[in-house]
């Protein structure tokens, strides 16, 4: 008698959570809990891929119906080939700044190396934040929502902000001028507002820019993804791409000049955007997004995209607007990079993108870029005072700062970027991997 009585308490439990899940839609990484008395003695069960209670010490049911969410991190899932395109994108700057420069190729080399960061950031930043959402829609979503953006700032913190600001103090503290004179915009991320004021690049400083346009993309692009109406997102992010170009246009004929058009943060939303949009595409309809790069079409058109940036660049010192042109035709090309090597590509490639030191620079990409600058200061100086002879031949000197630099970089994230970015396991999202 027991046993039967047993059997019908489980099978209401049962039926209870599949009207959750299949009529009221809740995700399977929710677990249903549904009258459960807090004086039973619950056993966890396993049936049919779903995880029920049975209690064994009292069979009396109270109308309790409570929805707990998974404790996985709703991290993003790992795509070992983004990391080989983080190496591309950190060497084609390092190659315009060791070597680009001292030869005077006056080519966007590194310009396109950050409009891929760029892409690969709104991807994967987007993609976080539309999981948060997913995650947070379900019981008191607007609590849920607060807590994943705080636990999404405490993470992006730990990442970025320890080296940053090590490597702005300490550069302060050894007297590089560019870093102590406007130390207050480096310090607040706004060091683009101030190249876009001067109309010039800050020696070593030079490429803060990009970080801080990232940081202000945090500042605003959170609180949309979280918040705006379902179907109110893709038109916010369409609008995102389209502005970007539109504000160069009128910028120009407003007359300023290409480095403000360049490095204000209005006029990076196109690859911050396209971007994002990648990321919402995979999260509605992610068997399309897969099956898309089997199509020869698209795969077409991504090297017409590609064929577009590289003919600009026979020309680009033509005209504004053929730079405006290709650096659009790089960033489409850059999504569809970031979208195959997200599904991943085969064949030769995929094993490049995968090459184990192609994925080492991807890991430490982060430390390579802030630190290569400082390089052409600090490098030359270490050399003076050893009395070792600094070699003047290009190619050399450019062998010689990006192997320097990427020894510092790999000390930084061994000694110092690892152990902090592990403190990010204390401030796990809650929910789904994407």
């Amino acid at each position: 008698m027991a046993k039967a009585v047993r059997c019908f308490v489980e099978s209401r439990i049962i039926l209870r959570q599949n009207i959750w899940q299949h009529v009221i839609k809740v995700p399977p990484s929710f677990v249903c809990l549904h009258n459960v008395s807090p004086t039973m003695r619950p056993i966890r069960e396993e049936r049919a891929g779903k995880t029920c209670f049975s209690a064994m010490t009292e069979l009396r049911e109270r109308p309790v119906a409570v929805i707990l969410p998974d404790v996985a991190p709703a991290r993003l899932k790992y795509m070992p080939q983004l990391d080989g395109l983080r190496a591309f994108a950190v060497v084609a700057v390092m190659f315009q700044h060791f070597y680009g420069s001292a030869v005077g190729i006056d080519l966007p080399v590194g310009e396109w190396g950050v409009q891929l960061f760029f892409v690969l950031s709104g991807f994967l930043i987007t993609g976080i934040l539309l999981n948060c959402r997913e995650n947070a829609d379900f019981g008191e979503a607007n609590a849920q929502r607060k807590l994943q953006l705080r636990q999404f700032y405490i993470r992006r913190a730990l990442r970025i902000l320890p080296l940053f600001y090590l490597v702005v103090l300490g550069a302060a503290l050894l007297n590089i001028r560019p870093i102590r004179e406007d130390l207050l915009w480096h310090l607040t991320y706004t060091s683009n507002i101030l190249v876009a004021i001067k109309g010039s690049w800050p020696g070593p400083a030079s490429h803060f820019w990009s970080l801080a346009v990232e940081e202000q993309f945090y500042l605003v692009w959170p609180w949309l993804i979280l918040w705006l109406p379902t179907k109110y997102l893709r038109p916010a992010i369409l609008t995102a791409i389209v502005v970007a170009p539109l504000s160069k246009v009128v910028g120009y004929a407003a007359g300023l000049g290409p480095i403000p058009l360049f490095v204000l943060t209005i006029a990076c939303l196109d690859a911050l955007g396209i971007g994002a949009l990648l990321a919402l595409y995979r999260q509605q309809k992610p068997e399309l997004f897969n099956d898309l790069t089997r199509d020869e079409r698209y795969n077409w058109l991504g090297f017409v995209a590609f064929g577009g940036a590289i003919l600009s660049c026979l020309f680009w010192q033509s005209h504004y607007f053929v730079q405006v042109a290709g650096t659009l035709a790089a960033t489409l090309f850059f999504a569809w990079l970031v979208h195959r090597a997200a599904v991943g590509f085969k064949g030769a490639p995929g094993r490049l993108l995968t090459w184990k030191p192609m994925l080492y620079l991807g890991q430490i990409s982060y430390g390579l870029y802030i630190f290569h600058k400082f390089m052409t200061v600090i490098v030359p100086h270490v050399f003076g005072a050893l009395r070792i002879p600094y070699p003047t031949e290009p190619v050399t000197q450019a062998v010689l700062l990006i192997a320097i630099n990427i020894a510092v970089a790999s000390c930084s994230w061994y000694l110092f970027e690892r152990p902090i970015n592990r403190l990010k396991q204390r401030f796990k999202y809650s929910g789904r991997e994407w």
